[in-house]
């Protein structure tokens, strides 16, 4: 993130963070899917965790929410994070930055509750 788009990201209010990195583009979401339920299966048949929290903290707390009830599009479903993702305007470019091994710029997390 540049320091423009930090700034930007940093002074939307949660709920609008949460919509802005919240998928709902049905072939994504559905390719998503699928690739996801293999790997789980693959989690169930050999007792193995691909997704730890600490390693793939994103894909770990991935949600697929089902909004059949809010619209007529197939498939209705969306990808979403639980509000620890979003509630901290921090912590979602930090883990992001941590994946990718870019540690120029070390950014904290905030206290709970600011």
């Amino acid at each position: 993130m540049t320091p423009i788009q930090w700034d930007a990201w940093m002074g939307l209010p949660a709920e609008r963070r949460q919509r802005a990195v919240t998928i709902r583009d049905a072939k994504l979401v559905g390719f998503v899917q699928t690739h996801m339920q293999s790997i789980w299966q693959l989690d169930l048949n050999t007792g193995c965790h691909t997704f730890d929290t600490v390693q793939f903290p994103l894909l770990s707390a991935m949600q697929f929410v089902d909004t059949s009830a809010d619209t007529t599009e197939f498939p209705a479903q969306e990808i979403s994070w639980p509000e620890m993702c979003h509630a901290d305007p921090a912590w979602i470019p930090l883990v992001v930055d941590q994946t990718l091994g870019r540690s120029k710029q070390p950014r904290k997390l905030l206290p709970p509750g600011q």
